[in-house]
């Protein structure tokens, strides 16, 4: 992992050169950067948490905005649109609960517990088959993603087999 594999957020922290209408707090700023140097030098995610106090690398007064309605739509509208071209497949239930539980985990810091959401891409993660964590080709929209593309049966591949009298 590289400094340019980091969200621009990431990297503002990293480099504690905020925006002044979303500041860091300096000693933020240097546990983010005590993290990040572990995991650039190789080690994982335990071993470099080890070192700093994760209350303060997962900065609740840090985080960015979440998108707006216009934002989400398009993005919603792009997914959609990958969805329908891939053949409408969905991840298998087990996919899907694995995924939630990584976002639900916030690891990353985007999870909103009070609306059950990812602040970067606002999917809601209870939303059953409307939601990103149940289309099988996507991902997580953060750099590097926490989870990604799983192999998923299509709309039609499920219709065939009922055709053919197969067992779901």
């Amino acid at each position: 992992m590289k400094l340019e594999d980091l969200s621009r957020r990431e990297q503002e922290l990293y480099r504690c050169a905020c925006p002044p209408e979303n500041p860091c707090r300096p000693e933020h700023c240097a546990q983010f950067r005590t993290y990040y140097d572990a995991i650039f030098a190789g080690k994982t995610h335990e071993q470099a948490l080890r070192a700093v106090d994760p209350d303060q690398l997962l900065c609740r007064d840090c985080r960015v905005k979440p998108p707006g309605r216009f934002r989400r739509l398009w993005t919603f509208a792009k997914a959609c649109w990958r969805h329908v071209r891939n053949g409408l497949p969905n991840a298998s239930p087990a996919d899907q609960e694995h995924r939630r539980a990584i976002c639900r985990s916030n690891q990353c810091g985007e999870y909103n517990a009070k609306d059950d959401a990812c602040n970067k891409c606002t999917c809601k993660l209870a939303a059953g088959v409307i939601s990103k964590t149940a289309w099988a080709q996507e991902t997580c929209p953060l750099k590097p993603p926490k989870w990604g593309p799983v192999k998923g049966e299509t709309v039609w591949a499920r219709a065939w087999r009922r055709l053919r009298g197969a067992s779901l």
